[in-house]
Formats: structure tokens, sequence, C-alpha cells
């Protein structure tokens, strides 16, 4: 589900009910330049616990801005015996341009 400034209120309803309903949750940002840094596998490796991953990627993330954040929530249906999955993408910065396609 797309989520933007102008359906962000309907939306919030459907967020929090699957955020209530999941089993696990998983979390992304995109940020803006950060093509121009090191890339992750330079500033990490295997051997990094989580911890140790995110201090250095939040490090290297802090010049950024955050311009959009998704959110996927996972629940299992143990009658069909698979994840329901819902996808959130929220547009944070800078607001998105609708533009009409021929």
């Amino acid at each position: 589900m797309e989520v933007t400034r102008r359906n962000f209120k309907e939306c919030l309803n459907t967020v929090y009910t699957a955020i209530e309903e999941a089993d696990f949750l998983a979390i992304d940002g995109e940020f803006s330049g950060i093509s121009d840094g090191p890339n992750v596998s330079a500033l990490t490796n295997g051997l990094d616990t989580p911890e140790e991953r995110y201090t250095k990627l939040k490090k290297h993330s802090m010049d950024f801005l955050l311009f959009q954040f998704g959110l996927c929530t996972f629940k299992y249906d143990h009658t069909k015996s698979k994840y329901i999955i819902k996808p959130f993408n929220f547009y944070i910065f800078p607001e998105t341009v609708q533009q009409d396609v021929p």
C-alpha cells in the first residue's frame, strides 16, 4: 500500500491493525545520496553482530535524508500454511509528483 500525505489518515487504521496482528515486521529505508558513500559490504562483514552492523550503517547514513520508509508485516496463516504479507510504503521527503502517462 502506498501511503502519502493525501491518504495517510485513511491508511492509518489499516497499518495499525496489520502491525497488531503481525507475527513479525520488516523495515527498510531509502536514503538520498547513499549510493555516493561506501557500500554495505565495505562497511560490514559476515562476522558483525546485528548491533555492530546497525551501528556501522547508522553512522554512515546520518548525513542523508530518509525519503521513503518501508514497512512489511507478516502473519502466519495456519489453515493455509503460508504467510500473509502486507507491505506499506511511506513517502517522507520529497513529496512525490503524480504525472499523467499517455
